[in-house]
């Protein structure tokens, strides 16, 4: 298994590369299908597909596709496609494989449209088109069915340290590839500042105005500003990475269940992002801002997860009908206690984001997070909409984990089911 899920690391660890750098590539270097990016990606690509028909190997489906075949290429089937000599054993669950596959079809399908949207309308300027979201989605998926495969399959089979530090990785690729979409306004609005300030480039960054084709199609399209909004509004930006970060910085925590998953994860999200920052930079690429403040998201869920946890660790008193609850009902009720602590958490990684990107303003170029609008106030987006924003982050964290757990339940049970039902067969039977 660590072998398995090590190659796709390497998977993701390229289109992870391949992606970041695709995106300042962009803003110095008009488009081009064979750019090196775009080959470091194909290439995480291609082995995400290797993978993927490893695990479709070792399942019933394939077998029973194979049976199917010819009888004269049932024997090359077995041998060089479901590479039977490595085993039925292929350490990932149905449910998680077709999550994995939706969204390498999802990419697949997606690529040579993003490939036509550009023959047809020409250098995107933004990273909020049609194919790019597609894309995005795909990457998405495949990454979710492998953090969910990687789970179930260790949660009873592996420990040590892969086991710990593999979960933070994937859930770490989770949430760049959610993030990815951001890098339009982080990069855009340095482009922007630049054209503007050329003594920021010349003497802070020595990094590449945008190309002027890129600078013709902004203008002709309603003004340079548009490199910087990606024509989207400018409050999309905090509000979707509140939402975005609340969620898979909690479904992280919902699958590791450790004390400062969350911390753990986004901390490695930014190390990225600065060591990508500091890479570009040398090599004379455009660079983005870094959204630091999402250690305080981070911090914020770990903080108050953990003094939920704490507070909720009282000795347990049998019920009348000997079910041990925490409440003195007969059943579970509505866990208001928790769901105190999850709106405390959600208002700290509000604040975090708010605040953070009210002191880094003051030092560095960054898309504009307002607290408010300036006809309404602050209760016109800002601070209360991006409350609620975390909040239905928590939430979809906890509906999915639950949901899926509830499926891998269900699969648990009909593969017990299945087992015993082979060995009360009377064949099983008879070979006893």
């Amino acid at each position: 298994m660590k072998k398995v899920y090590g190659l796709w690391l390497l998977a993701f660890s390229l289109k992870l590369f391949g992606s970041g750098w695709d995106t300042s590539w962009h803003f110095k270097y008009f488009f081009d299908t064979f750019s090196p990016p775009h080959n470091i990606n194909t290439i995480g690509f291609i082995l995400a597909w290797v993978l993927i028909f490893y695990h479709w190997g070792g399942t019933e489906q394939a077998q029973r596709w194979v049976v199917r075949l010819p009888h004269s290429l049932q024997g090359f089937t077995r041998r060089w496609v479901l590479v039977e000599r490595l085993g039925t054993e292929r350490h990932i669950d149905m449910g998680a494989l077709r999550i994995t596959t939706t969204g390498m079809l999802v990419f697949l399908i997606a690529a040579p449209l993003d490939q036509a949207w550009h023959r047809i309308f020409g250098l995107d300027l933004t990273t909020w088109s049609p194919t790019h979201l597609s894309l995005f989605a795909g990457t998405e998926l495949m990454i979710l069915g492998v953090l969910l495969g990687f789970y179930r399959t260790s949660h009873t089979n592996w420990h040590g340290s892969f086991g710990s530090i593999a979960p933070i990785l994937f859930s770490g690729f989770l949430l760049e590839a959610f993030l990815f979409a951001c890098g339009q306004q982080e990069y855009g609005y340095i482009a922007l500042y630049a054209l503007n300030h050329p003594e920021y480039v010349t003497v802070q960054h020595h990094t590449t105005f945008p190309i002027p084709a890129l600078i013709a199609q902004a203008n002709a399209q309603g003004g340079a500003t548009i490199l910087a909004t990606g024509q989207v509004p400018t409050w999309l930006y905090p509000l979707y990475q509140l939402l975005v970060g609340s969620a898979i910085l909690q479904f992280a925590r919902l699958l590791h269940r450790r004390v400062w998953t969350a911390t753990a994860v986004a901390a490695l999200y930014l190390a990225y992002r600065l060591l990508a920052r500091f890479i570009l930079h040398s090599f004379d690429f455009p660079v983005s801002f870094v959204p630091y403040y999402l250690i305080g998201i981070g911090l914020s869920l770990d903080l108050f997860g953990w003094l939920s946890q704490a507070r909720s660790k009282k000795p347990v008193k049998p019920t009348s009908t000997g079910r041990n609850y925490a409440f003195p009902h007969h059943k579970p009720p509505i866990h208001w206690r928790a769901l105190a602590w999850g709106t405390l958490a959600a208002a700290g990684a509000t604040a975090a984001l708010y605040g953070g990107a009210a002191i880094i303003q003051r030092f560095e170029v960054m898309p504009p997070i307002p607290l408010g609008s300036p006809q309404f106030g602050f209760f016109n987006g800002g601070f209360p909409l991006g409350f609620l924003m975390s909040c239905l982050g928590l939430w979809l964290a906890h509906t999915l984990f639950s949901a899926f757990e509830t499926q891998a339940r269900l699969q648990q049970a009909r593969d017990a089911a299945r087992a015993l039902a082979i060995a009360r067969s009377p064949l099983a039977t008879k070979k006893a």
